[in-house]
């Protein structure tokens, strides 16, 4: 796409958001299973990528992804702070890295659209959120079904992160990140700011994001496989990495 139509792009990617998120206009939202789900699939993951939370090499990218990524905190001051950015943005940036924020808000959609459709078929099975098992889980993911666009999640997130590992290499992009410290928290961006320097340390101190970009992946894919496959222990650790 060209820098207009990304531009374009990114701006309707954030009115979606906002009309996604908002309990008024998507009264899936005021679900209680909603934050429910989302704090289970945190804790799931956690659980999923222990070892690479404790490996020397991927402990800060593998947290990132679980508290940032996948976290169950609210991130709709993301969706703010980008907005008021999206003049800057389309000025600054060089079209392959607006290609990746485009990329990242369209994944925080999709995420959340999931997110709605699997709290919506745990409140229709009449699970308690405080109650979430994995059989509970499993069965409202088959029902909110949809794998092509499953598939599509996990593409977007590994695609994002060989993009992030890709302008970690790029002394111009990291040295503009560090330089934006200060103008950024004196516009009210220092949040923002911080997530985007936490992004790319963590895929910085790796020097190298394919094997962990692949791990992730493999273990996802066969998660999901085993999910829509009515697999009865479909979050079975797999072999540890390196072992």
């Amino acid at each position: 796409m060209s820098r207009r139509d990304q531009a374009a792009r990114l701006s309707a990617l954030l009115n979606a958001l906002t009309l996604a998120r908002d309990p008024h206009a998507e009264p899936r939202n005021a679900l209680p299973t909603l934050k429910a789900v989302q704090a289970w699939q945190a804790g799931r993951l956690r659980t999923s990528f222990g070892d690479l939370l404790q490996h020397p090499r991927y402990a800060d990218a593998a947290l990132f992804f679980v508290e940032e990524l996948y976290g169950a905190h609210d991130v709709t001051w993301r969706d703010r702070d980008l907005r008021r950015m999206l003049p800057t943005l389309r000025t600054l940036l060089p079209t392959h890295t607006m290609g990746t924020v485009v990329s990242a808000l369209d994944l925080d959609l999709l995420s959340h659209e999931f997110d709605l459709a699997v709290a919506d078929a745990l409140q229709r099975q009449g699970v308690r959120p405080d109650r979430i098992g994995e059989a509970d889980y499993a069965a409202a993911y088959q029902a909110a079904g949809d794998r092509p666009g499953r598939e599509r999640q996990l593409d977007l997130l590994v695609g994002i992160g060989h993009e992030i590992d890709r302008l970690v290499r790029s002394r111009l992009i990291v040295g503009l990140l560090h330089l934006a410290h200060g103008p950024a928290h004196a516009a009210g961006l220092g949040r923002l700011h911080k997530f985007l320097q936490r992004g790319f340390d963590s895929f910085g101190t790796m020097k190298g994001a394919d094997e962990f970009l692949a791990e992730i992946s493999k273990r996802e894919r066969n998660v999901m496989t085993r999910l829509f496959a009515g697999d009865p222990d479909p979050f079975r650790p797999g072999k540890p990495l390196g072992a």
